[in-house]
């Protein structure tokens, strides 16, 4: 086995470009979640103003809802790790349509009742 790591600090070494690929994977992953998502956030700091919100609050709600709407999508349609098998660490339960369905429809409720009492309110 010429490939494996002869000593204590070359397998540290082979652990720490494993930890690296994994970061850089989850970061990946998130950024093109994040560039998906910006249409939205766009979409929305153009749309709160006309519903009567301040700029600061426009700009701090399209952030949240366009910020929460990329982090649902990256957790609910990520791969699993393939290094997670490798490395000894369980895999990720992921989320089963149902699950995904409910924590989708309650944040659209969530973000709805936000709107209207904003609107309601001001």
């Amino acid at each position: 086995m010429g490939s494996d790591p002869q000593n204590h600090y070359e397998q540290e070494t082979v652990d720490d470009f494993g930890d690296v690929a994994r970061v850089t994977r989850t970061f990946l992953r998130y950024a093109k979640a994040f560039l998906i998502a910006a249409p939205l956030w766009m979409i929305l700091l153009v749309l709160f103003p006309f519903w009567g919100l301040t700029e600061g609050a426009s700009f701090l709600g399209a952030s949240v809802i366009a910020g929460g709407f990329a982090i649902a999508g990256a957790r609910m349609f990520a791969r699993p790790d393939p290094v997670a098998g490798e490395t000894g660490a369980p895999p990720r339960r992921r989320l089963q349509p149902p699950g995904r369905v409910t924590l989708v429809v309650l944040t659209l409720v969530i973000v709805l009742y936000v709107v209207l009492v904003n609107r309601g309110g001001g």
